[in-house]
This record gives structure tokens, C-alpha cells and sequence, in this order.
């Protein structure tokens, strides 16, 4: 005799948690792909900086990528507040102009590794710069705020 197991379901999910959740989802997908663009040039400078026997940590790849996912926030944010305003360019063709973007996320970190003034640390190794990613910390920043919402959410609906 076999008792069949049915399957749980899943925990009901508060309508305004999910609602913080959905609004936060821009910022968050913003921040990753600016993130994933720039991260193989934040991971290549410092193991070329050592393979050239160069010292010091290259601070102007996270720099940069931190300039880069600061205004795509707040191209997002503008986005948010001004919807009307940008479904009129959303039913235009993209701009070509526009198409170098992915390009430019992608070498402006690389371009800000040439730049000696940015370096720090100039008796460690290079690679102590793999430790530093500050769209990472824009990354968890956004998650913070995200939670944080979601919780005064909860709290509030429970009260």
C-alpha cells in the first residue's frame, strides 16, 4: 500500500512584497548587465599588470564601471518617473547611435586601466585588485534597498 505524495505547494508570496520586488527588477537587471560588461576587463587588468611586472592597483576599470552603472541608475530611475515620455521613443526603431553602448561598457573600463594616476597601493600586487568591484557594491546596495522594501512591506501589511 502506497500512499502517493502530493506535491506542496508553494508558500503564498504577499501581493506587496511582490509588488517591491517588480519595482526594483529594472534597477537590478540594470546594475547586473552593466556589471557583466565591464567584469572581464576588472578580472584581466590586474593578472596583465602583473604579467608586465607592473605594481600597484589599477583603480580606474572599477571607477569607470562605477560611473557607468551610477548613470544607467539613473537613466532607469528617469525611465520610472517619466513613462510617457519614453513610450514615445519605445514605439521608435533604436537609435544606431545607441548600438555602440555594449561596446562602450565593455572598453571604457579598459581604456580607464591606462591611466597611471589611478593606481594605489603602488608597492602591492596587482592583484590585489581583483578584490575591488564597485558595481559589486552597487549590486548589494540595490539588493539592500530591495529587502529592506520588501520588509517594511510585510510589516506594514501586518500591522
Amino acid at each position: 500500500m502506497t500512499e502517493e505524495c502530493e506535491p506542496a505547494s508553494p508558500p503564498a508570496v504577499d501581493p506587496r512584497v511582490a509588488a517591491v520586488f517588480d519595482d526594483m527588477k529594472p534597477y537590478l537587471a540594470t546594475a547586473a548587465v552593466i556589471g557583466l560588461c565591464g567584469a572581464p576587463t576588472e578580472l584581466a587588468v590586474p593578472i596583465v599588470r602583473r604579467l608586465l611586472g607592473r605594481t600597484g592597483v589599477s583603480t580606474g576599470p572599477g571607477l569607470v564601471e562605477l560611473a557607468n552603472a551610477v548613470l544607467g541608475l539613473a537613466v532607469v530611475r528617469l525611465y520610472r518617473q517619466q513613462p510617457a515620455r519614453w513610450a514615445r521613443l519605445r514605439d521608435r526603431p533604436v537609435p544606431r547611435g545607441l548600438l555602440v553602448l555594449p561596446l562602450y561598457l565593455i572598453l571604457s573600463p579598459a581604456m580607464a586601466a591606462r591611466w597611471e594616476r589611478a593606481v594605489v597601493l603602488r608597492q602591492r600586487s596587482p592583484l590585489w585588485g581583483a578584490a575591488l568591484s564597485p558595481v559589486g557594491v552597487v549590486q548589494i546596495g540595490v539588493l539592500a534597498v530591495t529587502i529592506s522594501r520588501a520588509r517594511r512591506a510585510k510589516r506594514t501589511g501586518a500591522e
